[in-house]
């Protein structure tokens, strides 16, 4: 299905998961759409949404006093994976 992103932005970079999609444009801003029934659609909210909706905290045309807490856990040194490896675990499902 064709998706239309605001302003004419081309997507650069985009993945899918089990019911949900992440896109990345050319104007580095990263929109979710799909099923947010775990949180997975990164808008700090559980609702489905059937167009892409930019995510903030991830995106240069985002809100500008965004702040994202890091993980009280120690690194393990390793390297986090890029947008493209990650995915959502949906619970109770095989």
């Amino acid at each position: 299905m064709l998706v239309n992103f605001p302003r004419a932005q081309k997507v650069v970079q985009i993945s899918c998961g089990w019911r949900h999609t992440i896109a990345v444009t050319d104007r580095a801003n990263v929109y979710s759409w799909g099923r947010g029934a775990n949180g997975q659609l990164g808008h700090g909210d559980n609702l489905d949404r059937n167009v892409p909706k930019i995510i903030d905290a991830f995106s240069v045309d985002g809100c500008s006093e965004q702040h994202i807490k890091s993980s009280k856990y120690p690194s393990s040194g390793k390297p986090l994976a890029s947008l493209s490896e990650r995915y959502a675990v949906v619970p109770n499902e095989t």
